[in-house]
């Protein structure tokens, strides 16, 4: 009686690895740390462009975090009073 159960399997050393997830839109994927990086610059770049009153509250905290940020440091503050309903103290 042969069956599935009969059957030698192959090796593991003639088989290839198996790939995990997509393929890379360009020819090397990204490690972890650059990607971060690429998000960072994004963010960077996100709040120079925008008005104070369209920071998200990520945006804000990099901007309370970050020394070079730290002219927008009150406006970051009250866009995230805004974000969160605090009332104004003006």
């Amino acid at each position: 009686m042969t069956g599935p159960l009969n059957k030698q399997s192959p090796k593991p050393s003639s088989l290839s690895p198996i790939k995990r997830g997509r393929k890379p839109m360009f020819s090397e994927s990204m490690s972890a740390s650059e990607r971060k990086a690429k998000q960072r610059r994004e963010q960077d770049a996100r709040i120079m462009d925008l008005p104070a009153s369209e920071w998200t509250e990520s945006d804000c905290l990099r901007i309370m975090t970050t020394k070079r940020f730290q002219p927008f440091y009150e406006f970051a503050w009250r866009r995230i009073g805004q974000i969160k309903h605090y009332p104004s103290q003006d």
